[in-house]
């Protein structure tokens, strides 16, 4: 088992080392999430991650039924949000170990800041590996997430950004 946690600390969790696909994707909703060049995510059956501490302090970001995400109430961390065909997505970043697995290629190069330079290795894709798919037809690999502010009927959140955007410097 790995363990992950929140920036600050107040959500931990536990899950099997047993991702079965893990990108670095440079699609321009993760770079914004994140502030960051990419990012790395693994992807995983939704009953192979336990909320260990702090599951009264996460809030669910969309629709319940549907394309949504789990997120610190306190630091809005993003824990993991849903995929496709049943499967969660975890930022590997939130990770305390390493997995096995590591990201098998690099996503939505097409959308990458031109400021990074990719140097490793791994495949470069346009939009998503593999068949198309929805995800390949969204050309973002958090349409499902990105969809929740048109698909919630509870009214929408403001992010840490929108919330530092509002905030006079």
């Amino acid at each position: 088992m790995l363990t992950g946690r929140c920036a600050c600390k107040t959500v931990t969790y536990a899950v099997a080392d047993e991702f079965v696909v893990a990108y670095n994707c440079h699609c321009s909703n993760c770079r914004a999430m994140t502030g960051s060049a990419f990012l790395p995510w693994g992807e995983i059956e939704p009953e192979k991650l336990r909320v260990t501490n702090g599951e009264d302090s996460l809030i669910l970001d969309g629709d319940p039924h549907s394309h949504h995400a789990k997120r610190c109430g306190k630091c809005f961390s993003l824990v993991y949000w849903t995929g496709y065909g049943g499967k969660i997505r975890v930022p590997y970043g939130s990770l305390s170990e390493e997995p096995s697995l590591k990201p098998m290629a690099h996503m939505f190069v097409g959308s990458k800041a031109p400021w990074y330079e990719i140097r490793d290795d791994l495949p470069p894709h346009d939009d998503t590996p593999g068949p198309t798919s929805e995800l390949a037809k969204s050309r973002d690999c958090r349409t499902g997430l990105t969809a929740i502010v048109h698909q919630s009927r509870a009214p929408p959140r403001l992010s840490l950004a929108a919330k530092a955007a509002r905030t006079p410097a």
